[in-house]
Formats: C-alpha cells, sequence, structure tokens
C-alpha cells in the first residue's frame, strides 16, 4: 500500500486506488453523507471471516501514515 501511495502521489484518488487494484488490494472509500472524504478500507482477496463475510481493515489501523490525512 505504501509503495503505490508513494508512486500515485500529486496523481489524485483515482490513480491511488487503481494502483491498489493493480496489486491485488480492494479498496472502499469512506465518504460521508456530506461528501467529505473520510477514509480507506482494504482487504485482499480470501480475507474473510468465520462466516464468510468479507473483511475489510481501514487504512488507519494498518498503519498511521494511511490515514486520510497523511495520504
Amino acid at each position: 500500500v505504501r509503495e503505490v501511495r508513494d508512486a500515485s502521489r500529486g496523481l489524485g484518488r483515482q490513480a491511488f486506488e487503481s494502483g491498489l487494484a493493480d496489486v491485488g488490494v480492494t479498496v472502499r472509500a469512506n465518504v460521508a453523507s456530506t461528501g467529505r472524504m473520510n477514509g480507506y478500507s482494504f482487504t485482499l482477496e480470501g480475507w474473510t471471516d468465520g462466516s464468510g463475510e468479507q473483511v475489510w481493515v481501514a487504512a488507519s489501523k494498518v498503519a498511521r501514515d494511511l490515514r486520510w490525512a497523511q495520504l
């Protein structure tokens, strides 16, 4: 994720999201009802819980430097 972040810096959200998809990371934007971007959650193929539901991890929980304000 950090490599994609660094490579897409200054190129916008689309470049970041596309770069993540290219390396197999599925991304979900967390956008408030006001339209304000709050951050991202990530998942990988096969990351499921005991009931088979996809597990999503907030970027800020992966690392502080992946918080929206840092991206």
